[in-house]
């Protein structure tokens, strides 16, 4: 994302938009849709986020995209917790889940279940969040069990040593045995 210059990556997106379009790239066009609803949300442009989001859920529906309409509600989810409309996020976080649990594949579930459980703590539901975030899944024919929460771990590239030790030993502790190495270009 341009070393968070998400500004740019909107400007970007959103005039690439119109020619995917034009070319009928709908898996392009569902990719900058998604892209351009979460940068806005991160940057707090929320009607704008909004805008997008409807578009994702009408494509959605157009093209019978279950995965597009869960993501759609994710992101809505996501923009009504930032917003502190905890109540909001839950029930879009649950029209999500709904969608999810009818067609089981869907890449954004760990990130969903974050979410949902960051709304739960804002409300102090606590003992709701814990069996979200310490959800464990097999990781394919291992034996193992990873968390279904991963500590993503590109934005610790511009941190101290120290400070992204910490980090990777405090999620340890609390039980994540699951992270998604970043390793800059």
């Amino acid at each position: 994302y341009y070393n968070g210059q998400y500004e740019r990556c909107i400007r970007l997106a959103e005039e690439a938009l119109p020619l995917a379009r034009k070319q009928q790239l709908y898996n392009t066009v569902r990719s900058v849709l998604t892209s351009l609803g979460n940068w806005c949300i991160t940057v707090g442009q929320y009607e704008r986020a909004a805008t997008h989001i409807v578009e994702m859920r009408e494509m959605a529906q157009g093209h019978s995209d279950e995965d597009l309409a869960a993501l759609a509600h994710m992101l809505d989810g996501k923009m009504h917790c930032m917003r502190g409309e905890q109540a909001a996020a839950l029930a879009s976080f649950a029209a999500a889940e709904r969608l999810v649990s009818v067609f089981k594949s869907f890449t954004w579930k760990p990130e969903l279940l974050a979410m949902k459980a960051w709304s739960l703590v804002d409300q102090r539901r606590f003992e709701e969040a814990r069996p979200l975030l310490m959800k464990a899944a097999p990781l394919a024919r291992t034996g193992l069990e990873v968390t279904e929460i991963s500590l993503g771990t590109e934005y610790l590239i511009y941190e101290a040593p120290e400070n992204a030790i910490a980090v990777l030993r405090e999620a340890a502790a609390r039980g994540v045995n699951y992270f998604d190495v970043f390793w800059p270009q």
